[in-house]
This record gives structure tokens, sequence and C-alpha cells, in this order.
């Protein structure tokens, strides 16, 4: 990967595949893949260049919302609280599966999502657009509501009524911007 293609725009100070070298040392268990930016697709379930859109998209809202830590007192990066996001959102992972694969507390990881998720939905509102009719709406809300199933694992966890409205216009935010970024881990 060229050093380019490693930082986004925005925010150039971010190094994607330094970042996630120190995030695998950080996970309690062993990650085993040879190249950088496969090792972030296996991770998040999305491509690197996918993944530093989302950065960019939500960093503002999430660098400004609560810290928190990880066990050993390290503070999360907003880079490391999307990626902690995207696990529990793509593989649908529980929050204490996650917590001990990165070191955090459970409720630190559910604070992570939530956060990511409400970053998303207000800066991410965008990439719901749509000229459908009302009726072709309905007629296609089943079978989009089964892919978003198949691709953002979370949605067939049984979730707070409270919680399942946002965390779905999320996944939503995210299976679209998946689709316009030709991410090829699309499936």
């Amino acid at each position: 990967m060229e050093s380019s293609e490693a930082n986004i725009g925005e925010f150039p100070d971010v190094n994607y595949v330094i970042w996630f070298a120190e995030f695998v040392k950080r996970i309690s268990g062993h990650f085993p893949l040879s190249e950088d930016s496969t090792r972030v697709e296996e991770y998040c379930g999305i491509s690197m260049r996918t993944f530093r859109y989302l950065c960019s998209l939500v960093m503002e809202p999430m660098s400004n919302s609560h810290t928190y830590k990880f066990n050993d007192n390290r503070e999360l990066t907003v880079v490391d609280k999307v990626a902690i996001a995207l696990r529990r959102l793509k593989f649908g992972k529980s929050l204490n599966s996650i917590s001990k694969e990165i070191g955090t507390h459970s409720f630190t990881a559910d604070k992570v999502t939530r956060s990511f998720v409400e970053a998303l939905v207000e800066n991410g509102l965008r990439h719901l657009h749509g000229t459908a009719t009302a009726t072709e709406e309905r007629m296609t809300a089943e079978t989009m509501d089964r892919r978003l199933k198949e691709e953002w694992k979370v949605l067939t966890l049984v979730m707070k009524a409270e919680k399942r409205q946002s965390i779905s216009t999320a996944c939503r935010i995210l299976h679209n911007i998946v689709i316009e970024m030709n991410d090829e881990r699309h499936g």
C-alpha cells in the first residue's frame, strides 16, 4: 500500500496501517493475517478505503464525544472506536466478546458503538437517497431488510425497541456507503 493511500485527505495525521498494527497489539487474541489492509478488512468486514471514508465521516462528532479507555488506561482514538463499532455491527459480536477481544469493558464497547451510530446517522443521511415511490419502497423494504440482516449481523440479534431504529438506520447508511464505494468485500 502506498503511503498516500494509508492517509485520508482531511486527517493526514492518521496512518491506518500503523494504527492497525498498534490496535492488533492490544487485542488479547491472535490475529494472524499478513497484509495490513487485509487485516483491517478481515477485522472490520469492509475494505480499507471504506473504513477510511467512514472514519472521515464521523471524525468530528466522535472527536468531541466522551473519552473511553482500554483496560490498560490508554485512551481510545476515534479510529479505535470506529473499528470496535464496525466489528459489533458487521459481525454481531456480543459486547462481552468484543470487550474481551480488545481489552475494554463491555460498557465501553456499548457506548462506543452508540456514539458511532449517532455520528453516522448525523453525518451520513445523504447516503439514504432514493427516488422510489411509497409503494416501491414498501415492496422492497422486506428485501432490503433481509439483505441488511445478511450483511450487518447485529440486526439479527435481539435488540431493545428503542435501539432498533437508530441501528437499523446506521446499517442502511453503512450498506449504501459500501455499495457507493464499490467495496469489493460487499457480498
